[in-house]
């Protein structure tokens, strides 16, 4: 039996706004469903309003699993002005910052060590004396490797983080009864369709 393809990450639809919802609840349902459905497992890491960062000014957290390193999105509500009652509700992410630190931390920390374990190395297989010069290629070759692991790994985080938002957005869509809102097209004025920004539209994979 074949091995099913894997995925790789969508950088296109990672690079899409988030989709916006309008749902016929007020801001407290909306927050008290999407509470409701975590404690239900149906929604991952509920959290209520910031004291800081990015996403302070959200009305309701939930988190956006990422690969490497995590996120979070954030659910901002505004009540609609017209006499219809209902809110629309707006999303952000931010990736958590701790992490991506401690990983800078590790991979700058980890330079100076491999350079005197790979002259112990060197020292026991040729003990010439050539691993008095290991350190002017050693560096060369490791440190400009540290930016571009710390480069890849956001990237690919982002792009994960953003996916993970897409999905969590689909399922408070349902707890809130959201639909999605059109976004005009600021090239042609278009208004594009749901799957434009971002919701998966039915039976696709």
């Amino acid at each position: 039996m074949a091995n099913a393809p894997q995925t790789k990450p969508d950088l296109a639809n990672a690079a899409l706004p988030l989709p916006v919802l309008r749902s016929p609840l007020s801001r407290d349902e909306i927050i008290s469903r999407v509470k409701a459905a975590a404690m239900r497992g149906r929604i991952e890491g509920f959290e209520g309003t910031a004291s800081s960062g990015q996403l302070r000014s959200a009305d309701f957290r939930v988190e956006a699993f990422g690969t490497p390193f995590d996120g979070e999105l954030g659910g901002f509500i505004t009540a609609d002005a017209s006499s219809a009652p209902g809110s629309t509700v707006r999303f952000a992410t931010r990736m958590l910052p701790r992490l991506p630190i401690v990983f800078l931390i590790i991979l700058i920390l980890t330079v100076w060590p491999g350079v005197i374990l790979t002259e112990k190395i060197i020292a026991d297989y040729f003990p010439a004396g050539w691993y008095k010069y290991t350190v002017y290629w050693y560096y060369p070759l490791s440190v400009p490797t540290v930016p571009w692991a710390m480069w890849v790994s956001l990237r690919r985080s982002r792009v994960s983080i953003a996916e993970s938002a897409r999905r969590a957005i689909d399922q408070i869509a349902k707890e809130i009864q959201g639909q999605p809102v059109a976004m005009s097209s600021p090239s042609t004025g278009n208004s594009p369709t749901p799957a434009s920004v971002g919701v998966r539209p039915t039976g696709t994979n």
